[in-house]
């Protein structure tokens, strides 16, 4: 897995978790950015997540050192480690005919494809 972390710009670092949209990929920026709200280094201001990459933004002048590249290098990358959230579902509510309707489809085919 590719993981690179380079200057953006003055006051910021790009942490590069990977070159593909995968859910590896994701799982190490995941525990970047987890390993960065628990444990902030010394001077970071701000920290924002994407799919494949962490943006940490640091106080005029502070850069964290080294020793902050080494520790988010050696963040183990093992998916799953968020809260499953489940959502009951009911397809007999009020709009399933309108769901069907603006789709083109029957109200048992919505059903079908969202099984």
């Amino acid at each position: 897995m590719d993981f690179s972390v380079e200057r953006y710009g003055p006051e910021a670092w790009l942490v590069r978790c990977g070159t593909d949209l995968s859910e590896a990929t994701m799982a190490r920026a995941l525990a970047v950015a987890r390993e960065l709200e628990e444990h902030p280094p010394e001077g970071v201001r701000e920290f924002t997540m994407g799919f494949a990459s962490v943006l940490l933004e640091f106080e005029e002048e502070k850069h964290g050192g080294d020793g902050v590249v080494e520790r988010l290098r050696s963040l183990p990358c093992v998916a799953g480690h968020g809260r499953l959230v489940e959502i009951p579902v009911v397809y007999n509510g009020e709009d399933l005919h309108e769901v069907a309707r603006r789709n083109g489809l029957a109200a048992d085919e919505v059903i079908v494809r969202q099984s």
